[in-house]
């Protein structure tokens, strides 16, 4: 574990796992509003993780070994627990389905965003998708610093977004929603808690140290590349910051 990297990040990390959004996320109809953005944070979370994978792992045919041997290891495990996780009901699913499905349940709207998806799987920009459809305040700014910067085709980079301004910081992040949610409405937010939880549990006690061995086998002692992969981190939370700051005005205009 990088301790002085850990440091640099604090300020930036404290404001995330502190800001006043957990809290105002307090009510069914406050739980619609947060939804219908953080869905675009599970997805962006899960294209990060899959921009990895292209970048360390062979995707195509013929198959042939690329990338480190342990960064291989690393990111196909996590893969797996993020793309194929247990389901409540038995079986398993993606956190994106998951989190869909927990929007359904609390009747959060949800084609916003499946219309954005669709946009981007028919090649669109995301954050030119998401202005064109009218996504909620702060989204398409959130969707163009990940999507950027997954453009911009640095490993290490790319692997400190995903560790410092994803995995390191979820866990901490959810406590506070999970805390929100269970004191609101526990049984209409059951499959909510259970995406969130599953997320502390995963991302805390397993994704979170292999992700960090990723940002230092990436890394590889270059200055350098330590000197971006703080940078790359500090902008991710910034952006996330910015994102619970757009998002706030929204869930306190319902009473």
């Amino acid at each position: 574990m990088d301790i002085e990297f850990d440091a640099e990040l604090a300020p930036l990390r404290q404001q995330l796992t502190r800001h006043p959004i957990y809290a105002a996320v307090n009510s069914p109809d406050r739980l619609k509003v947060f939804m219908a953005t953080h869905v675009h944070c599970v997805w962006d979370f899960m294209s990060i993780l899959k921009s990895l994978q292209l970048a360390c792992t062979c995707c195509s045919i013929p198959w042939v070994p690329r990338g480190d041997r342990e960064i291989r290891r690393l990111v196909n495990e996590i893969v797996l627990g993020e793309e194929s996780d247990v389901h409540p009901d038995g079986g398993h699913t993606s956190h994106l389905e998951l989190y869909l499905e927990s929007m359904l349940a609390a009747e959060a709207p949800a084609l916003a965003f499946q219309g954005l998806l669709s946009a981007a799987e028919a090649g669109e920009a995301p954050e030119q998708a998401a202005r064109r459809l009218l996504a909620p305040a702060g989204v398409a700014e959130f969707l163009e610093a990940t999507f950027s910067e997954l453009r911009r085709g640095q490993l290490h980079r790319i692997a400190a977004v995903f560790t410092y301004g994803r995995e390191d910081v979820i866990p901490e992040m959810f406590e506070g929603l999970t805390r929100a949610a269970a004191a609101s409405d526990s049984q209409r937010w059951g499959p909510f808690l259970y995406y969130l939880q599953r997320h502390i549990e995963i991302d805390g006690g397993e994704h979170g140290p292999m992700s960090k061995r990723l940002v230092a086998l990436a890394v590889d002692g270059d200055p350098v590349k330590r000197r971006e992969a703080l940078e790359a981190a500090k902008l991710a939370l910034t952006a996330r910051l910015r994102l619970w700051d757009a998002t706030l005005p929204l869930l306190n205009a319902i009473r």
